[in-house]
């Protein structure tokens, strides 16, 4: 049931619901790329009431006495309308775990700010309505910003006014902002977070090491748990409680290491932004297509570094170059590291603890590998793949890494295959 701009209210009943998500899907697949972005959910929802509308005010009737097409015409001219309205410019902060910023640096790439949660706090504020219509117990109002800021620190959840901001930023010690024009909200929120995740996982690939990826990482994303225990039994006792720290628990100076870590950062910041600025724009961008090949390749690869199981690790790595490579597969990828890393396929990249040239490399990784994985060729899980997934690891960073760099200065075509044969930058 939905109720119309003039009170009346409709009901769909099933068949009526049925057509109007055809007719959804047949205008939502036709809709221009200039015209804002929003998702089909979200695009149903402003047909049903729009179509609601137009029946509440008989408008139907009218338009029909001329033909279909005007109604038809009026129909898509009133849904672009409403969506229009709803494509504000919108500001996300989403939650983080970061190396180095919550310690108050501040780090941009391209249109995206690393920041503390404190400076977040210091960033946000209530618009002044909001305050004066807000009441909780004779709250001051005032000074929340600094009552918010020492409830973080101390992980005492205030009541009142700043309950939910607390809420939302207690868990994780940063926040990623970016700001996101021209679509409506769930689509600007699902662009925004993919670019910030994005920029994430490109500063962790810049810091070297599987390790950095389950330091860094959005707050919701799947990660490992930051301990570990084991409680063992034998003849019916205790025999042992093993606990350890998790992966993610790396223990650090995170702001030494952080700025040990910036001065190899620095050299990739302008790369990182073409990416993103690529992800955030990509009409206006050069090669929109392979910065979207690169971030999702980057994708993979990140999912491969936060994995647990090491065969599964292989199977995402193996994807990350078969996705940079175009689908090359076996062949493709091998080609596309030849060219990239200046090696020949007979070309001796692993001494021990036998000597392994490029080709029997790839192969090991794509398709003894990833394929084989994938396939269900390899169903023994405690199989050992550290040294393969290790080794799979590390080429894929060297490609994903050298592929940044060339695309940043690249001029030519933006094809599927491009990363194959991309000369180097100059």
């Amino acid at each position: 049931m939905n109720t119309a701009e003039n009170g009346f209210q409709q009901i769909f009943t099933s068949k009526a619901s049925k057509l109007v998500k055809k007719i959804s899907r047949i205008i939502y697949e036709n809709r221009s790329e200039k015209q804002v972005k929003i998702q089909f959910d979200d695009f149903l929802i402003i047909v049903k009431q729009v179509i609601t509308d137009f029946h509440a005010e008989n408008r139907f009737a009218e338009l029909l006495d001329n033909n279909d097409k005007s109604v038809l015409k009026c129909l898509k001219s009133s849904i672009e309308e409403c969506i229009k309205m709803k494509a504000l410019e919108f500001t996300f902060y989403f939650p983080a775990w970061t190396v180095g910023v919550e310690h108050g640096l501040e780090l941009v790439i391209g249109p995206v700010t690393f920041l503390s949660r404190e400076n977040v706090v210091e960033k946000l504020d209530y618009s002044d309505q909001f305050k004066q219509s807000y009441s909780y117990q004779d709250e001051d109002l005032s000074n929340w910003k600094e009552l918010l800021k020492i409830a973080l620190k101390e992980q005492k959840q205030p009541e009142g006014l700043t309950r939910e901001l607390f809420l939302a930023l207690k868990d994780t010690p940063s926040a990623l902002k970016i700001t996101i024009s021209g679509h409506d909200k769930n689509y600007s929120r699902k662009l925004g977070e993919l670019i910030c995740r994005t920029a994430l996982d490109s500063t962790s690939l810049a810091f070297n090491g599987e390790k950095w990826f389950l330091k860094q990482a959005l707050h919701g994303q799947r990660l490992p748990s930051w301990s570990q225990c084991r409680l063992i039994e034998v003849d019916n006792y205790i025999w042992s409680i093993e606990l350890s720290r998790g992966e993610r628990n790396l223990f650090f100076n995170p702001s030494e290491r952080y700025e040990e870590a910036f001065g190899v950062l620095e050299k990739l910041l302008s790369a990182i932004a073409n990416i993103l600025e690529g992800l955030i724009d990509p009409q206006v961008h050069r090669t929109p297509k392979l910065v979207s090949r690169w971030a999702t390749a980057l994708d993979w690869f990140a999912e491969g570094a936060r994995e647990l199981d090491d065969s599964i690790a292989i199977a995402k790595y193996g994807t990350c170059l078969d996705v940079l490579s175009g689908g090359g597969k076996y062949k493709g990828i091998l080609d596309m590291v030849g060219h990239l890393l200046e090696l020949s396929q007979d070309s001796i990249v692993i001494m021990e603890p036998k000597e392994i040239c490029l080709k029997t490399l790839i192969r090991n990784i794509y398709e003894e590998g990833r394929s084989q994985i994938l396939h269900g060729n390899h169903i023994d899980r405690l199989q050992a793949f550290e040294l393969e997934r290790a080794r799979s690891a590390n080429v894929a960073r060297l490609v994903l890494l050298e592929c940044l760099l060339r695309l940043e200065k690249y001029e030519g075509q933006d094809g599927d295959k491009s990363f194959v044969t991309m000369p180097k930058s100059t």
